[in-house]
């Protein structure tokens, strides 16, 4: 079993070290910005209102965020503590960004009218361009940061936990050689899209077609339609591709779990072998690892990649 410590700190930053921890889950999702951390533990005393939360396996640190929720309840032997936190993110998609017209921007520079003063570091490199980029009212300030990104790199970002800003990229290989449990294969055709219906003007019908040859094959009929009127000339085609990759991410993939706390990443590419479903190769999307009754595991799930073979054309 994992060697897992957790630090809680209340108002004034005096910190509480968890010992006689119940259970734990902590959440890792590609399509979610933030981790989050549940903890359930007994306590002898009622605690001080926590604020931060740090935890770290074996040494190495893999998560930092701020307390949602505390609850605590009487017991036989002093009090059942229950947390949620949020990592630190959350700083980030709980606040709103100011509503601007950037010309020729970069990713630093709106890391840095964004994020000053939340103690975050800027590692996702040197991302441009030349052309006006707007946040409309109601964006919040990690929106603003990855729509951009996303639009000029198709890259996602990620806020990982020694608060440092960086791209979410396939980085490491991983091959599953023991402790597998279990497997579980889902092919979902209920969210699949095969085509995007969209139009350039507001005063014009959605003429503007963006399909997938890949879902059509599969014979997914389901289409959306998009007013993309008021999105900027150099970031449709990225939002197109948002839109198709986000509906069909979800429709190959495996779910895996492992006996322990197995230290892998979003976006590593994840191979084990089965005797029923054979060799498996996917890209990791949602990790969590979890401690009940005793037990740890770690459950992973991986998207099987695979081209949507996209096209555009103008259906007049």
């Amino acid at each position: 079993m994992a060697d897992i410590s957790i630090s809680l700190f209340d108002l004034n930053e005096c910190e509480t070290v968890v010992d006689n921890l119940i259970s734990y889950e902590l959440c890792e999702d590609c399509d979610a910005p933030c981790d989050s951390l549940s903890l359930t533990f007994f306590s002898k005393k009622v605690l001080d209102e926590i604020y931060r939360v740090e935890a770290s396996v074996d040494g190495k640190r893999v998560f930092t965020g701020f307390a949602d929720t505390q609850r605590e309840q009487i017991s036989d032997n002093g009090f059942v503590c229950f947390i949620y936190a949020r990592s630190s993110a959350c700083l980030l998609t709980d606040s709103e960004a100011k509503p601007f017209t950037y010309n020729s921007p970069s990713a630093l520079g709106l890391f840095k009218a964004n994020c000053d003063g939340f103690g975050f570091s800027y590692e996702a490199g040197n991302i441009y361009c030349e052309n006006q980029y707007q946040v409309s009212k109601g964006t919040s300030k990690f929106s603003a940061l990855q729509d951009f990104v996303y639009g000029v790199t198709g890259d996602r970002i990620r806020i990982d936990c020694n608060n440092a800003l960086t791209l979410m990229k396939t980085k490491n290989s991983r091959t599953l050689k023991g402790g597998v449990i279990g497997i579980k294969r889902v092919i979902n055709r209920a969210n699949a899209l095969e085509k995007i219906n969209y139009k350039l003007n507001s005063d014009k019908d959605y003429i503007y077609c963006r399909e997938s040859a890949f879902m059509k094959k599969r014979k997914i009929r389901s289409r959306v339609m998009k007013n993309l009127a008021y999105v900027e000339d150099w970031r449709r085609d990225k939002v197109l591709s948002s839109v198709m990759k986000s509906k069909n991410s979800e429709y190959h993939t495996y779910t895996i779990i492992v006996s322990g706390f197995e230290k892998i990443g979003l976006m590593d590419e994840v191979r084990c072998f089965d005797s029923f479903f054979g060799n498996i190769c996917g890209i990791v999307y949602s990790v969590v690892h979890s401690q009940s009754g005793g037990v740890e595991q770690t459950c992973i799930k991986a998207r099987i990649p695979f081209d949507l073979e996209e096209m555009t054309y103008v259906d007049e």
